[in-house]
């Protein structure tokens, strides 16, 4: 045999090598990219009532674009099903209601991360849940149990299994679709004591296929994880910790959308105070961080909204009085306790053709406020020139701590389209 021909030979086999690896190699894709449907929590017959508005509106605005997959615990406990949907002139066609028992209203944080290889087939990347944080030692059964709602959605689809070893949930992450994530320090490090940051790194490259982590340092005030705030004046927040999906969005690979505050709207507000300085820290590092090739990124500041918080006074009588003492031992009864709920416009949802996007203005309040939903709408349109934007008053959802984004999680279009197989989740 030749040299020549070896040598040929040799190339041929690096080649096919290279591309193989390539085909089974999954990177996690935007969320601007087609999708084959999107997975969205239900609430119950009973609690659908206190979000009713939100969930019509959401799917309204989704199923034109999209298939719904609406994610139920107990179908007893939503006699109506579809039909419900009808009387508001929604095409129920698109939408399919899966019972999965147990599930997680906040679909996104225990439900499946996807990530698709070159071929466009798809995977569901597992990884570990511990219920924002708290030790696994601690967890109750159920929330053991929400561990495996990934697990579930992949042998519906039956989709391979990417198995990792960090505790994180879906609104945690952030990608570009291009090979850089945008995570957050304070929330993936104390989820995840038992690792160094330099082996969460290498797990969440591994895993979603990015070649770029970029840290940033901590979220909006109103999304800490159950904290009582403040001294004299007291304010009380139910968030996730800081999840990246709140205040820190790609528009595209290139283009980074980051929640602001301006100095002069902070006054006396403690949580806008403390939102401030954290986005300024995030910014310098936004500022300072690269691509996956190298690249600056665009910074974009969108402003938080304008909004009031619930007001409350302390009181032995108040139903909250107890817990707040156990915060507070010297709690003085007549302190002011603010209610906030976790609000942001950064908690949109995209899908094809659509961006579903928080606005908070009604009739009767301040101006400032339709002035605020009003310069984000704008903002957006600039940035997603070629989708419908929907606005949404995701409000209900933020005392709850969450919002539109956390109740959903996107399946990317994949080969081929695969729909869920309606089986329980404990067969």
């Amino acid at each position: 045999m030749s040299k020549l021909l070896i040598i040929g030979l040799f190339f041929w086999l690096v080649s096919t090598l290279s591309q193989a690896q390539t085909r089974s190699t999954y990177t996690m894709p935007a969320e601007w990219e087609p999708q084959d449907a999107v997975w969205m929590g239900l609430r119950t017959e009973e609690t659908q009532k206190r979000h009713d508005t939100t969930t019509i509106e959401m799917v309204r605005a989704l199923s034109p674009f999209v298939r719904v997959n609406l994610i139920l615990e107990k179908d007893t406990l939503f006699r109506e099903g579809k039909g419900w949907f009808t009387q508001f002139g929604i095409d129920t066609s698109r939408i399919t209601i899966i019972k999965q028992d147990p599930t997680d209203y906040w679909y996104r944080d225990p439900g499946p991360v996807f990530v698709r290889n070159a071929d466009g087939q798809l995977a569901v990347v597992d990884f570990r849940y511990s219920n924002y944080g708290a030790h696994p030692d601690s967890l109750s059964e159920r929330a053991r149990q929400h561990d495996g709602i990934d697990l579930d959605v992949a042998r519906r689809l039956k989709l391979p299994v990417i198995t990792s070893s960090v505790f994180m949930e879906g609104g945690a992450i952030e990608v570009n679709g291009k090979g850089t994530l945008l995570q957050v320090e304070s929330v993936t490090l104390q989820h995840n004591p038992h690792l160094s940051k330099e082996a969460i790194e290498q797990d969440l490259k591994r895993v979603l296929g990015v070649k770029k982590v970029i840290w940033l340092k901590r979220g909006p005030a109103d999304d800490d994880h159950r904290a009582l705030l403040g001294d004299s004046v007291l304010y009380s927040v139910r968030g996730t910790g800081g999840h990246v999906d709140e205040f820190c969005r790609f528009a595209n690979a290139s283009t980074i959308l980051l929640g602001w505050i301006d100095e002069d709207e902070v006054g006396t507000d403690l949580i806008k105070r403390l939102t401030r300085d954290r986005m300024v820290e995030n910014l310098k590092i936004l500022q300072q961080a690269t691509d996956q090739d190298g690249k600056p990124f665009t910074i974009v500041k969108v402003p938080f909204p304008q909004i009031d918080y619930t007001k409350r006074v302390v009181t032995e009588s108040n139903p909250f009085y107890k817990n707040v003492k156990l915060a507070r031992p010297n709690v003085k009864s007549g302190t002011i306790l603010y209610l906030v709920p976790t609000s942001s416009y950064l908690n949109y949802v995209i899908t094809n053709g659509v961006v579903l996007l928080p606005a908070y203005w009604k009739p009767g309040m301040p101006d400032a406020g339709k002035k605020r939903d009003t310069q984000v709408l704008a903002l957006f349109k600039k940035h997603f020139p070629d989708r419908k934007l929907v606005q949404i008053n995701p409000l209900k959802y933020n005392y709850s701590s969450g919002g539109m984004h956390c109740v959903t999680q996107q399946q990317p279009a994949g080969k081929p389209p695969v729909q869920p197989a309606t089986v329980s989740a404990k067969n």
